[in-house]
């Protein structure tokens, strides 16, 4: 995926889904070996356990190695930046309603 310019729709949106399963792999898998040190450090877990606060790293990382870039204009590390914060929110965001309207509620009496 060497997007040089700006990006299609389909190449954008394979982006965020790889994206999102890094932050659920990171996030769901036992990896102690290699994060032990993030999740022991209070602020560092707590900035590791929150999607959106990940996700705006794992976005920034994957637009440096795929070039991704929806703007007309390129600004090497702004534009990632810019990118990682903006389909981490958008990515977040979905998947917020996406659990509000197909998550399972039980209500006991």
């Amino acid at each position: 995926m060497d997007f040089g310019g700006c990006v299609t729709v389909v190449d954008y949106l394979v982006y965020a889904a790889i994206g999102k399963l890094t932050i659920y792999i990171i996030q769901t898998f036992p990896l102690d070996t290699v994060f032990s040190v993030f999740r022991e450090e209070r602020f560092l877990g707590k900035l590791w356990s929150c999607d959106l606060c990940l996700g705006v790293w794992v976005y920034f990382f994957l637009a440096l190695i795929f070039r991704v870039n929806i703007f007309p204009a390129y600004f090497p590390i702004v534009t990632e930046m810019i990118m990682g914060m903006m389909t981490s929110l958008l990515v977040h965001l979905i998947s917020l309603g996406w659990s509000a309207k197909f998550k399972e509620i039980i209500i006991e009496t």
